[in-house]
């Protein structure tokens, strides 16, 4: 009986969700936890589209994948101002991919910037220095250990458990969390692209550009035939040799993947360049590799081509919503029996905080998952 109600109390609220306009603005928060300006989520409709592993090979979502979907969206797992303004996991890391445009002014340098070890969440973190990162895309996580821009962290569950604990000031998270967590996170996947195979090269769908771009990717550099850009991002290893390197941006930072990068600006662990072009120039120099203007602009094209995928964003649906519901409700009925704290989905348990948003209602999250393969080509 309780999971029929909730089904039915939140599908409704996701039919009145379905009900805006396509068109409709960004969500500014208004919650004075928050300083005046901050923004947390981006179009309302159109999202990033999210895909599962699991679902990919034809398989279904279990219990423990149901579990962490929940609490990704769920504020509870926080504590202290984070708790207070409604925000999740989800508000960083829309649908599993980044957010480009989170802005919490004085915490962050530009749109898609947040300083994960300031005061404002956590005193207990602050180390003192305005250092803003940028949100990282969570698709392929599992590939792309170690974790934190510099590495710092070995295993996904201790990430997870950093981020809930030292930068939101959340309470120490049970196994179950933990377990619950990690496990979704572990199953976002990477957008299928057609232009690259299985092994990252590029297709005949990829402009000639790119082609001439992805010799140039592969070419020992003038200064060290030891070296290029494909030593470090390392094509059938998803573009990532899990190593920390000294690029010339302040210190030693790990190898980013470059599929689906194309919708992960802005770029570096400071996010200091916007475009593909900006990065493929920061490198020229650093490394004095001599490119002419046209071999900068065929790298940049290149990049474009590896990290684009064939459905970025996918227009969420009243079906989708539902279809999500009806996976959260199962949870509740396992999980509350089995001793997890209500408060921890108190969306659908409890009345929200003011301010707040239900995660399922909520402007960031609900959209379709196709099913796919990927790579394609």
């Amino acid at each position: 009986m309780r999971t029929q109600q909730v089904i039915l109390a939140a599908s409704i609220a996701a039919m009145l969700f379905a009900a805006a306009p396509a068109d409709a603005a960004p969500v500014i928060s208004k919650d004075a936890t928050l300083p005046v300006g901050s923004e947390l989520n981006a179009e309302l409709l159109n999202q990033p589209t999210e895909m599962f592993s699991m679902e990919m090979a034809g398989g279904k979502r279990s219990y423990l994948f149901n579990l962490g979907d929940m609490l990704f969206s769920s504020s509870a797992i926080f504590g202290g101002k984070a708790r207070e303004a409604g925000m999740s996991c989800n508000s960083c890391h829309r649908q599993g991919a980044n957010n480009a445009r989170l802005f919490v002014p004085g915490h962050s340098s530009k749109p898609g910037t947040f300083d994960t070890s300031g005061p404002f969440f956590n005193p207990k973190a602050d180390n003192g220095i305005f250092d803003p990162v940028t949100t990282p895309s969570l698709r392929g996580a599992k590939y792309l250990a170690p974790y934190g821009h510099d590495g710092r962290i070995a295993s996904l569950r201790e990430f997870v458990r950093n981020v809930i604990v030292n930068e939101f000031a959340g309470a120490e998270p049970s196994g179950q969390v933990l377990d619950g967590l990690v496990a979704y996170i572990n199953e976002i996947s990477f957008l299928p692209n057609e232009k690259i195979t299985s092994d990252g090269k590029l297709t005949a769908k990829a402009p000639d550009a790119a082609r001439r771009g992805e010799a140039l990717f592969n070419k020992p550099f003038r200064r060290d035939a030891s070296m290029s850009c494909a030593t470090c991002h390392v094509g059938n290893a998803a573009f990532v040799d899990r190593k920390v390197h000294d690029i010339g941006s302040g210190g030693f930072f790990k190898t980013k993947t470059l599929l689906n990068a194309k919708f992960n600006a802005p770029y570096f662990h400071d996010g200091r360049y916007d475009t593909f072009g900006e990065v493929v120039a920061h490198f020229d120099r650093h490394f004095d590799l001599g490119l002419t203007p046209a071999e900068r602009d065929d790298l940049a094209a290149y990049l474009d081509a590896l990290g684009d995928a064939d459905q970025p964003f996918t227009q969420n649906t009243v079906q989708a919503e539902i279809d999500e519901l009806a996976q959260f409700a199962s949870v509740l009925d396992v999980a509350i029996p089995a001793g997890i704290p209500k408060s921890s989905f108190w969306p659908w348990t409890r009345s929200a905080p003011s301010g707040a948003r239900s995660p399922r209602n909520s402007p960031t999250r609900g959209t379709p998952r196709p099913r796919a393969a990927w790579p394609s080509g």
